[in-house]
């Protein structure tokens, strides 16, 4: 969730109208407040709660670092349009719960489907995205959608 907040971020203010300025400008003001909030007392709870830095859920961190390992290996095996099968080979990563917690859909997509069926999701889902970025430019400044 953390990444996808920030590409959606980046996305917005690469779009926006005002360009360049807008985008140095949230960068120093997110800046400022990462600083502000790391030395708050509050600073080191942050820290240990973020991915791959903080202790706290590491489990989660190396399970899923494993996922990805092991989502690689089998996607190389069937790189063009994947394999229906991939979860009996992920039987060593089924959890507690009884669950293998494939939750990135892209991933999921490339290992049932391969990397065709992924080119065809991505660029079904992007090609619209030059049109919507026109729509939005086009907006008059100040208005709101309704």
């Amino acid at each position: 969730p953390w990444l996808t907040a920030a590409l959606f971020t980046l996305l917005y203010l690469a779009l926006d109208p005002k360009g360049a300025a807008a985008f140095v400008k949230a960068i120093a003001g997110f800046s400022v407040l990462v600083a502000l909030l790391l030395a708050s007392p509050f600073g080191g709870e942050v820290v240990a709660f973020m991915p791959f830095v903080g202790s706290v859920d590491s489990g989660s961190v190396e399970y899923r670092t494993q996922l990805f390992e092991t989502a690689t290996v089998l996607i190389k095996q069937n790189p063009f349009f994947g394999s229906p099968d991939v979860l009996l080979y992920m039987e060593s990563l089924r959890q507690g719960q009884g669950i293998i917690d494939l939750i990135n859909g892209y991933l999921q997509i490339a290992l049932f489907y391969g990397l065709v069926g992924l080119g065809l999701f991505v660029s079904l889902s992007s090609s619209k995205a030059p049109a919507g970025s026109r729509s939005v430019r086009s907006w008059p400044r100040g208005s709101r959608c309704t």
